[in-house]
């Protein structure tokens, strides 16, 4: 077949070129990775649970991950040499402040290192605040049920806004609030695995809380504000949706998530 003009199929359809095909001016290109996935686990609530025995089939846990913290260089080199002109990353909360109300001078030093590395190789930044995971500590307090929740990230997200304003393009505060709440306390999945739908409610409650402080921080800080929520979304379609039962529960799902 050739790799463009008509075809016997169809003489006036044309078939793309790809070696000719270019994003539009402006497009954002990269990738995406958060602290735990590719740093592993410093004292945060899924290292604590992954150790627990029996939660992990074959009892493994994130340990290095894919050892970012060291890699970092070489792995912004790679996504450099795919024509990556943006990078999204997550701070992680308890590799910053591993106790309370102290911060790690050598963890934000670590992050204004890789912040640094993209800005070499011009490529724009993007970081996520909370990406799933929290300090034992913050656990131990009562996590993101506890009504002191969203002050104690306010505490973690003005350092880390004040700190790194410079180098950020954009700030993310909270990566997909509805599924971290539905999996960790609906349907008790993830850490700290509760099932009650008034913890729920009240989690969604003190992230938006959460949420509205970065706004705000960020706002304050930046000379060009970009701040959002990255969200899940899906919609749900019945194949029976003129049965009242399926129209009824599609539209609830929709309307919640």
């Amino acid at each position: 077949m050739p790799r463009s003009g008509a075809t016997q199929s169809c003489p006036t359809c044309k078939i793309h070129d790809h070696d000719t095909l270019r994003f539009p001016k402006g497009f954002l290109w990269g990738a995406s990775t958060s602290a735990h996935q590719v740093e592993g686990g410093l004292t945060n609530d899924w290292q604590q649970w992954e150790d627990q025995e029996g939660n992990i089939h074959d009892n493994t846990t994130s340990e290095r991950a894919a050892d970012h913290v060291h890699r970092y260089k070489d792995d912004f080199a790679l996504a450099k040499k795919l024509g990556h002109n943006i990078h999204r990353l997550s701070i992680s909360w308890s590799r910053v402040e591993p106790e309370s109300g102290v911060f790690d001078k050598a963890a934000i030093a670590h992050y204004h290192n890789v912040l640094t590395e993209l800005q070499k190789k011009n490529i724009k930044v993007m970081v996520t605040l909370h990406h799933f995971t929290n300090p034992v500590w913050f656990v131990e307090k009562g996590g993101w049920e506890s009504r002191r929740a969203p002050a104690y990230f306010k505490r973690f997200a003005q350092r880390m806004i004040k700190e790194y304003h410079k180098k950020v393009d954009y700030w993310i505060s909270i990566n997909e609030p509805n599924v971290y709440t539905s999996n960790s306390f609906l349907k008790g999945e993830w850490p700290p695995q509760r099932t009650s739908l008034f913890a729920y409610l009240r989690v969604m409650r003190h992230l938006t809380k959460a949420h509205i402080h970065v706004h705000h921080l960020v706002h304050h800080y930046a000379k060009n504000p970009q701040v959002g929520i990255a969200k899940n979304t899906f919609s749900v379609e019945s194949y029976r949706w003129w049965e009242f039962e399926h129209f009824l529960k599609m539209k609830l799902i929709n309307y919640i998530w």
